[in-house]
Parts: C-alpha cells; structure tokens; sequence
C-alpha cells in the first residue's frame, strides 16, 4: 500500500508539472506572438529583402529561409530584461553625471565606466551584483583623465589594457592592473567620440572624430598609421570581429560606411536609412551589422 500510495504521488507530481510545463510554453509562444505582431511590418520587409534575389544574382533558396528564421529566432528569444545591480559612477555628492562608456574586459570580470566626471572607474563585476542593494560600490581602479571622457574600449587579448578618448581629441592607452596611463595620442583636432581594438589584431586600434577622420593606430607605434577622411563627423568605429582589413563607421550624414582599409580610398559600403546621426554601429557576426 506505501508503494502504490508513494506512486500516486509521483503520477500527481508529474502531471502538475507537465501542466506547469505547458503553461510556461503556452506563455512563451503567446509572448513570442506578440512581439511578431506588433513588428509585422519590419519582419516582412526583412523577409522579403531576404528571400527576393538581387538583380544578377541567383536566388538561393534554403539558405535565405534559413538566414530569415534565424534572425526571427533572435529576435522573439528574449521578452524582458532583468535589473541586476544599479550603481553610481559620479561623486556621492554629485550624482547627476553623465556615463559615455561602459566597457566588460576580455573574460567579463571587470568592467569599465567612463564619463563627463574625467574618470575611468573599473568594477568588479561579481562584487556589484552581489552587493546588489547598494549603489554605491567602490572601484577597484579609478583612473583621472584630462578632459571629459567619450568612450573606453578593452583589448580583446590582453585583460588590463584599455584605450580611451575625450573631449579634447586626445586618445589615451591605460594599464587597468596598475591605473597608470601608457600612452598618449594627439593627432585629431575635434572631439573623438569612438575608440575599437581589432578582435582580430590585438595591437590594432581605431579612433572616429568630430574632425571628420577615422584614425588607425598600433600600440608600438608613437604616431598614427592610417588615416581616411569622410565627408561628415564620425561618431562610431568597429572592426569586423572576422577581419583585420574591414572598419564600419558611423557617421553625422545619416549613413553607416563600411571600410576595406587596404583600399581605403573611398568606402566599399554605404548603409542609408537613418534619419538622424548614426551614434552607433557593432558587428553581430562577420556579415550582419546593428546601427543607432
């Protein structure tokens, strides 16, 4: 009787939990409805741009579908997001500051925050999310700059070395392990608002300016290796996490402009569609691109 009695429990058990099941499954595909709904009109414009071939080319069929479902795969995956930690980059009696720059090293340990205060500071990730009821946590580093700060940008190999730009055009190389400034350069005459390493280079590094130029540079070089004028202010700069030779950059004239810099004389793309100053521009793989 215990055993027959002890597997009715387990029926019971079971069967809450295959309902429970269903229910969260009838809640995601509800969920990832909705948000298929209330963008219908993008995805099938995404559809269509996909699946219909260009002029002089062939249509490839399974591998265009393919490329569609992954990219509505993506975008219903996720319905929310989940505060972790808040915390308080400014002074404790100055908390209205501006943050520009929020940059994860290379293993997601630390992170850095930079903004109009003139500081870098570098967190410990696992310390501010576990002291989550505090906001004011205390840096592990705090670095101060000369000017008002534009953007940070970790190596993607080496863990404690970190550019930075500003205000005043400078573009600044850190050592995070001992918050010492390594170098320094001086070369753009505006604002630069974007710095990038090169996934693919580690000693490689972009700069983007008011100055209307994109910069390249070398940490073992005192000056800049390359430089390519576009026609308006530029606000963004990324590499293609694939390639060394290839540079997006956003710009003031609307557009996103794609680089091979080893024909840099004028850009191998245009990408036309914003309506404002493109702030923003990151690779999500070595042929698909994200602009603000």
């Amino acid at each position: 009787m215990k055993i027959e009695t002890e597997m009715e429990v387990l029926r019971a058990d079971k069967m809450r939990l295959s309902e429970a099941k269903m229910e969260d499954d009838t809640s995601q595909v509800s969920s990832r409805n909705q948000r298929v709904e209330a963008n219908f009109g993008e995805i099938l414009e995404d559809y269509l741009n996909i699946k219909l071939p260009r002029v002089g080319e062939p249509p490839d069929g399974q591998k265009s579908l393919e490329r569609f479902c992954d990219g509505l795969d993506k975008f219903t995956q996720f319905r929310t997001f989940r505060e972790l930690a808040t915390l308080t980059y400014g002074d404790p009696t100055n908390n209205c500051c501006i943050v520009s720059s929020i940059e994860f090293d290379r293993d997601g340990e630390f992170f850095a925050v930079a903004g109009v205060t003139k500081k870098i500071k570098v967190f410990e990730y696992e310390s501010v999310v576990r002291n989550a009821g505090f906001t004011n946590h205390f840096p592990v580093r705090d670095m101060s700059c000369a000017a008002k700060l534009s953007c940070v940008a970790y190596n993607p190999y080496h863990k404690h070395r970190l550019v930075s730009s500003d205000y005043e055009g400078s573009v600044c190389l850190w050592d995070t392990s001992t918050g010492q400034r390594t170098g320094l350069h001086q070369e753009h005459s505006r604002r630069v608002w974007s710095v990038a390493y090169s996934p693919q280079e580690p000693s490689l590094f972009a700069s983007g300016s008011d100055d209307c130029t994109v910069k390249l540079w070398s940490d073992r070089e005192p000056n800049s290796i390359f430089s390519f004028s576009a026609r308006a202010n530029i606000c963004s700069v990324k590499f293609n996490p694939h390639s060394r030779y290839f540079l997006a950059y956003g710009s003031a004239d609307h557009g996103v402009h794609y680089l091979d810099l080893r024909s840099p004389s004028k850009p191998l793309l245009e990408l036309l569609g914003h309506k404002k100053a493109v702030s923003y521009v990151n690779f999500m793989g070595s042929d698909e691109l994200v602009s603000a």
